[in-house]
């Protein structure tokens, strides 16, 4: 069993900056180069792509009962 899951939350399109927001998101492809170096360890929970709410997220992560979990933090620099 891979013992890390790489986490991609949910994107949540309100609040502060949903004038910005476009609805459409990129592969977070940070944790793609990072997946594909620990492929024999690590699985990626894209939570945005599977239209994941925030507690889906937290019960898949705790589901797949990993050692660790690291998790991204998409920004919006503009």
């Amino acid at each position: 069993m891979k013992d890390l899951v790489l986490v991609y939350p949910p994107v949540i399109l309100e609040g502060r900056y949903s004038k910005l927001a476009t609805g459409t998101e990129v592969a977070p492809q940070p944790l793609l180069y990072l997946g594909a170096v620990l492929r024999d360890r690590a699985t990626l929970l894209d939570a945005n792509a599977l239209h994941l709410s925030v507690d889906e997220t937290i019960q898949e992560i705790l589901r797949r009962k990993p050692s660790y979990v690291g998790i991204s933090s998409p920004t919006n620099l503009s």
